[in-house]
């Protein structure tokens, strides 16, 4: 059986590739070819489901539609038959294929579960990795602490800057993470000062009504920022007109210059005021981030930081249902469990913008928020000194590392083998070799060595000073254990690359 799916009083199966053919399989028991499990195991077909998806095509690999049309015709009213032609249904069969598209999709109308409310908040607590080192014994305090919460497609689950007291899980929907930048207004603030200066350097000019230390209104506000330019502007104006009262102006064409140039100044002064207005404008848009959907959840720093200011505003995509945790209720529940110290080095690690880093690296940049967030948890800061070794060849793979700043680089070295020196280290790699030296982005680790326990092929020094989050090998495989796919893609690398401008292809995988 492929799978089989439950829900409240209804079920639905599905076959998968094989041959569902109960007298070929007795033949095959007889022959000795299939043991009593297995050959029970074939013959014993859920056919009582309420729909069934079965395949059909040419033995031994698949079931013959024969066997198929041989079936009671109860079972065949609720069976869809999958991966042979129309031209395979023939009339005596009273067999149907099962339709294509989605318009044609089947449904069961399901009783809801009984505690059904129950189960949702139990399953998907139960799949937040923070949480999996809960036992049945706190079901019962989860049931009565959560609460359930609604939002609306647009509206603000979480503003940026307000104080925060909530873990929340999404039970159903979307909602995006958004942020906002000053960076932009901060460089037209001093474009702003060396144009009102006539071009010198900000910090010898920047007039000080325009200086951040002194922005008691906001910072630098259309209002005020208007305010000051309307200032510098007549100040400029008037000194302009007293050099030309000063002036004995007797010529027609140095009066003319002396106009034209009043009027360019109050050109550029006009320019950059409606040029702030539109820039505070463009930073009112914020950037969204990521998005959450079923099953992520956010939140949690408010939980363990009786001091939490909201770093974000997320707000729902779609209509939105969360389950929330309050500080309170939350401590009391975990009070004794390892949950709080994942949640600090996870607050640590988002410190350090450890998503960003993921974003820059070729396969991290792939995983789901679920996924990031798991492993975020397992990340730990460690700053590396000029020459330090983060591991020697030779010795046990105990750790992986995401490189956050710095140079690094693998060092062939030689070392004792049975008391005689042991020729330089060679990097058997089936990829491209390692490059001269691992940058920000790039994920270091033996993966080979650490799943079988195996001595490290190489040396990794930290050539320049830096800092990297540094996985155990305890904590990869436990990721691994929940992301099956992010191992495949990791197997026989020694180093992962960032991603690089051109597309990412298998030069960014060093295998070993």
């Amino acid at each position: 059986v492929g799978f089989e799916v439950f829900l409240g009083n209804k079920s639905i199966v599905f076959s998968a590739d094989h041959m569902n053919d109960p007298p070929k399989i007795k033949q095959l028991h007889a022959e000795g070819v299939l043991n009593d499990w297995r050959r029970d195991q074939l013959l014993n077909f859920p056919w009582s489901r309420d729909i069934i998806l079965h395949e059909a095509g040419i033995p031994p690999i698949h079931t013959p539609m024969e066997t198929l049309a041989a079936l009671p015709e109860d079972v065949k009213k609720k069976l869809y038959v999958v991966h042979v032609s129309g031209n395979a249904f023939k009339p005596e069969y009273g067999l149907k294929p099962a339709p294509v598209g989605v318009e044609n999709t089947l449904e069961l109308k399901v009783d809801e579960p009984e505690n059904a409310a129950a189960l949702e908040v139990l399953d998907l607590v139960t799949n937040i990795d923070l949480f999996n080192s809960l036992t049945i014994e706190h079901a019962r305090e989860i049931l009565q602490i959560i609460e359930v919460a609604h939002y609306k497609a647009g509206e603000y689950v979480i503003r940026q800057g307000e104080e925060g007291h909530t873990m929340m899980i999404i039970a159903s929907g979307k909602a995006d993470v958004q942020v906002k930048t000053l960076k932009r207004k901060e460089r037209l603030h001093e474009r702003a000062s060396l144009r009102a200066s006539g071009g010198n350097t900000p910090e010898s000019t920047t007039p000080q009504s325009l200086s951040p230390r002194d922005d008691k209104e906001g910072e630098f506000s259309p209002s005020r920022v208007g305010r000051n330019l309307s200032a510098i502007s007549i100040k400029e104006d008037e000194a302009l007109e007293e050099d030309v009262a000063a002036a004995v102006v007797d010529d027609d064409e140095e009066e003319a210059r002396i106009e034209e140039e009043t009027q360019r100044r109050r050109r550029s002064m006009n320019g950059l005021q409606a040029e702030l207005e539109r820039t505070d404008f463009q930073d009112k848009i914020k950037t969204t981030v990521k998005t959450f959907t079923t099953g992520d959840y956010f939140g949690e720093q408010a939980l363990v930081a009786p001091d939490c200011i909201r770093s974000a505003d997320i707000i729902a995509r779609t209509d939105l249902v969360c389950y929330e945790f309050r500080r309170q209720d939350f401590n009391w529940l975990l009070e004794g469990t390892a949950v709080v110290a994942k949640i600090e080095r996870m607050i640590m690690a988002r410190q350090d913008a450890v998503w960003d880093l993921m974003g820059m690296n070729s396969v991290l940049a792939m995983l789901t928020p679920t996924q990031k967030t798991q492993l975020e948890q397992r990340c730990s800061p460690v700053f590396f000194a000029e020459g330090e070794y983060v591991w020697r060849e030779g010795e046990p793979a105990t750790r992986a590392i995401l490189i956050d700043s710095g140079i690094f680089q693998f060092k062939k070295g030689e070392r004792k083998v049975g008391g005689r020196r042991r020729a330089q280290s060679v990097f058997r790699h089936l990829g491209p070799p390692p490059p001269p030296s691992f940058n920000p982005g790039t994920f270091v680790g033996e993966i080979d060595a650490i799943l079988e326990e195996k001595p490290l092929q190489t040396s990794l020094v930290a050539v320049e000073e830096g800092q990297a989050m540094v996985v155990s090998k305890v904590d990869l495989l436990d990721f691994f254990t929940n992301a099956p796919g992010v191992l495949l893609a990791m197997l026989h690398t020694q180093f992962i690359m960032p991603v690089s401008k051109r597309r990412s292809s298998s030069a960014d995988l060093g295998e070993g």
